[in-house]
């Protein structure tokens, strides 16, 4: 399967548009790989290497 050159609904229909997330998101999911959870998991290992007062400040 081979991916557009652009975003369905990005600009649009623009070629020259830039893709923004919502579409992108779609296209990724479209190809049976879940944005959402890579994203959650990703955040939850970079709070865990960070230091605890930092992620507490940040937190408040």
């Amino acid at each position: 399967m081979s991916l557009p050159l652009r975003c369905i609904g990005a600009g649009h229909g623009k070629s020259d548009s830039r893709c923004t997330p919502t579409p992108l998101s779609a296209l990724v999911n479209s190809l049976g790989v879940p944005t959402t959870a890579d994203r959650t998991v990703a955040i939850r290992e970079h709070v865990l290497e960070m230091p605890a007062p930092v992620v507490a400040d940040t937190l408040g």
